[in-house]
């Protein structure tokens, strides 16, 4: 696959067939070349109506050259195709819409009637052992206490030591998506967005899809189990196929200046979608726009424990574990404690802001 079939799978020659990609005199412009240049994910930047409606995905991944790479099979190329005419059949049907909330509306879960909630079904046991399963190291642990946004040093230690990548990267993925004004609530079924590991042909390293903006939608979401990037690179890849299932597009304009969560880029630490102040050590991050039209970005107060358990378990199901959620009180982050809770009347500070 050159970067002339990856432009045509990625939406940015939508005027030229499929069959004539790789006769057609093509002149791409200077973004089209910089997005496709080492792509990683393969979910498409535009819809193309083409392969929107292409019904036979064997031959869609013939022209395209999809799956070509040592130790793929032609299941391979057929498989990634009817992922990307899944894809595009998306994209397009969103840019149809003329209404909805833009992503998962307020109201899906009753317990929470005016809060936007989304149900995720995390198949740990379609990853590999090594390194998913393998507990976090103490680098990859100074990489979150860096950052300054997940807790002190104590706090980070006694929540994510001596426990699985898997673990850890799911516990901040909800987090990052609490502060935006979302809850991903995990399920044993079901679920409105599904993530699994899978081997992926080529240099794509993630893919997933967007809803259509209803709480009935479910959506796949794909990670590479050949992609071992160590904590910070995982939780990054996950966020960020997280984002196109909540209908964020990718950020390519000044990436290597924002860092953004939707973007290529390689950040040395993990900030979530940056606010651009106090602690975050990144500019404020481009997709909050987006969110907050989505989701309004006010955090989603969320801890069923009212703070009084490190690792909190949902009341209803303890098989699901939610991370803490901390509140800013007289410049001092403390865990929340819901209506009803009784708060500690002298907190101990979990870290300064």
């Amino acid at each position: 696959m050159n970067d002339y079939h990856m432009m045509k799978a990625m939406g940015y020659l939508p005027t030229v067939e499929c069959k004539d990609v790789d006769t057609a005199m093509l002149t791409p412009s200077p973004d089209a070349q910089a997005a496709v240049k080492n792509r990683g994910c393969f979910t498409p930047d535009f819809p193309d109506e083409e392969i929107a409606k292409t019904n036979d995905p064997g031959k869609l991944a013939r022209v395209l050259h999809l799956a070509e790479e040592d130790g793929f099979t032609e299941a391979d190329g057929c498989d990634l195709a009817s992922h990307l005419i899944h894809s595009h059949q998306r994209a397009y049907a969103r840019q149809q819409r003329t209404s909805g909330s833009g992503s998962f509306p307020k109201g899906c879960d009753s317990d929470w009637p005016d809060r936007h909630v989304v149900t995720v079904r995390w198949e740990t046991d379609t990853f590999p052992n090594d390194f998913f399963h393998e507990n976090v190291t103490d680098s990859d642990l100074r990489g979150l206490i860096n950052a300054k946004v997940w807790g002190s040093e104590e706090k980070v230690m006694d929540l994510y030591s001596g426990r699985s990548v898997l673990d850890v990267a799911w516990d901040l993925y909800v987090l990052t998506y609490i502060r935006v004004g979302v809850l991903h609530k995990r399920v044993e079924s079901g679920g409105n967005i599904v993530i699994r590991g899978k081997r992926i042909p080529g240099s794509t390293i993630g893919y997933a899809y967007f809803n259509n903006g209803e709480c009935s939608d479910q959506v796949d979401h794909f990670l590479d189990t050949g992609y071992r990037p160590g904590l910070r690179g995982f939780i990054q890849l996950v966020a960020h196929e997280g984002g196109h299932n909540n209908n964020l597009d990718h950020e390519f304009r000044r990436e290597n200046y924002h860092q953004g969560i939707m973007s290529y880029t390689d950040p040395d630490l993990y900030w979530g979608f940056s606010t651009g102040k106090g602690d975050y050590g990144i500019p404020l991050d481009p997709s909050r726009e987006d969110l907050a039209r989505y989701y309004g970005t006010e955090p989603f107060p969320f801890d069923p424990t009212g703070g009084n358990d490190p690792d909190p378990v949902d009341p209803v199901d303890p098989s699901v574990q939610w991370p803490e959620v901390m509140v800013k009180v007289n410049g001092v982050y403390v865990p929340y404690v819901p209506k009803g809770g009784v708060p500690d009347p002298n907190p101990d500070p979990i870290w300064e802001g």
